[in-house]
């Protein structure tokens, strides 16, 4: 399974159902980005330069984007038709708008590039040393956002945020007015080499190599109408869905989830299981899970 996940709400798809028309059938479609132009997006900006969604016939706007918060919510709204984007925002978004959901249909890549960065000459070396940091961070930003997440997993249990724009970020960690920042690894890594950086003098800490799969699979939503349960009744769930699995350990985590979007009856952990099949591939072939249910009255005078 990849670590980390970016969507194309429905970019497959649009692909498939106009492949035949002619050419000179143009379908205007606007596509967001998740921030600016740069490696990660590089595939998208060849197909356009290249021609070949013309070729498809698709004509493409492609924008740059202020973070993926932003994206999701230009592909909710209807402004653009297709979007790339970090999948927890998009579950962030669907859990808040029941009914509006965001669907996510492709993964691109195969581990999280979330991760917190500091100087080696802060003396910062493992998680632990962050306690009572200052971390510099855009609050859009996704890294940022999971932080408390990775903070709690590796015991770190105080910080000081410094609310700081994108382009102050990596500024702000040279000139030593933050302890660290947080960011994904393609970006922090060459924006601080462009700041006359040596790599082997920053301390990247990536949230996948410190226990957290942050990467999602089962962003959509299936709205299975439970029904009223009294106290004591117990509920058996049942739930499958294709994928490629990368051969590793893996632990599934499950919860019920209100109306309005709020989850509560979390259990970690709740299925181990590891895959050993040779096959190294990775992402999701179907988003849509296959749920069955069955819910069993409690006994009367049963405890």
């Amino acid at each position: 399974m990849s670590k980390f996940a970016k969507w194309l709400g429905g970019a497959a798809a649009v692909a498939l159902a106009l492949g035949s028309l002619p050419a000179n059938a143009q379908t205007p479609i606007k596509f967001t980005l998740d921030w600016v132009f740069q490696g990660p997006t590089s595939p998208f900006l060849v197909a356009l330069e290249k021609g070949y969604y013309k070729a498809e016939g698709l004509d493409v706007t492609m924008d740059p984007g202020q973070g993926s918060a932003g994206a999701v919510q230009r592909v909710a709204t209807g402004a653009y038709q297709i979007g790339f984007a970090d999948v927890n925002a998009t579950i962030e978004y669907n859990a808040k708008n029941p009914g509006k959901e965001v669907l996510c249909v492709f993964m691109a890549y195969d581990f999280a590039p979330f991760g917190v960065y500091a100087l080696k000459k802060s003396g910062i070396k493992v998680p632990k040393d962050l306690e009572g940091k200052k971390l510099g961070a855009p609050v859009f930003d996704a890294s940022f956002r999971l932080f408390p997440a990775f903070a709690k997993l590796n015991g770190i249990s105080k910080w000081e945020h410094v609310n700081l724009t994108p382009q102050l970020r990596e500024q702000s960690l040279v000139q030593g007015t933050v302890d660290f920042i947080s960011g994904h690894y393609f970006s922090s890594m060459l924006d601080l080499k462009a700041r006359g950086v040596k790599f082997d003098d920053i301390v990247a800490m990536r949230y996948v190599d410190f226990g957290m799969d942050v990467y999602g699979t089962n962003t959509r939503l299936e709205q299975v109408d439970l029904g009223k349960f009294a106290p004591g009744d117990e509920l058996e769930t049942q739930f499958s869905f294709d994928c490629w699995l990368t051969p590793q350990e893996y632990t599934l985590t499950v919860a019920t989830q209100n109306a309005d979007g709020s989850s509560h009856d979390w259990v970690d952990d709740a299925i181990a299981f590891e895959v050993v099949d040779a096959k190294a591939m990775a992402g999701v072939a179907n988003l849509r899970a296959e749920v069955k249910w069955t819910k069993r009255k409690r006994e009367h005078g049963s405890p």
